[in-house]
């Protein structure tokens, strides 16, 4: 994978670069809830430094997660990409936020940005895209977002996804109780402490 990474920007230039895109992306007021969208963030976020910025990884991932000893989550096939974030996208297009408590809603954007981010269709930089994506999104569906609780809370939100698609074996043993309470401060303005000790004593337990 180096050699796809630019090798002439140093770790904090990278960092301001897409900081800086991050901040660009959330004025625009374009979102489209479709797969070409998706793409245009990470080519945007990521132009000059992955050669792959905007196109979707053509290989198997594994990632070691501190929170799960070093294990990996299992991420979609790369040759069901396109199949799997079809479905997730039509899924959400034919649901209505209508009439929904603020609790079913919470769960439901969740499980929806779990959804996207398990497919991991590009080799690096997912999290960010995924991030940018629903921020844009809950902004098309008329909710104000406090982009600095993305901002402080970064490391936070990638542990809260990975645990939200966590296997024992075969077994799905997920917990969406960190995500949950991750967008209830982003979305309801709840204060709620989204310590990164927590993920400590997850990892101590598995």
């Amino acid at each position: 994978m180096d050699d796809k990474v630019n090798q002439n920007m140093t770790r904090e230039e990278v960092i301001a670069i897409v900081s800086q895109r991050i901040l660009e992306l959330e004025k625009e007021d374009n979102f489209s809830l479709s797969i070409i969208y998706l793409k245009l963030i990470h080519r945007y976020l990521f132009t000059d430094i992955y050669s792959f910025a905007g196109e979707f990884r053509q290989d198997n991932l594994f990632k070691k997660e501190y929170i799960l000893n070093e294990e990996t989550i299992y991420y979609t096939n790369y040759q069901n990409i396109n199949t799997y974030l079809k479905y997730d996208l039509e899924e959400e297009k034919n649901y209505s936020y209508k009439n929904k408590d603020t609790d079913k809603i919470i769960k439901h954007i969740s499980k929806f940005t779990s959804n996207i981010w398990q497919v991991h269709p590009f080799l690096e930089g997912n999290t960010r895209t995924v991030m940018v994506f629903i921020i844009n999104y809950l902004k098309k569906l008329g909710y104000e977002i406090d982009n600095q609780v993305f901002k402080q809370n970064f490391t936070y939100f990638r542990n809260a996804l990975v645990l939200s698609n966590c296997y024992e074996g075969n077994k799905i043993v997920s917990d969406m109780s960190y995500l949950n309470k991750f967008f209830e401060n982003l979305i309801l303005g709840k204060n709620e402490i989204l310590d990164i000790e927590d993920f400590k004593i997850e990892r101590r337990s598995r």
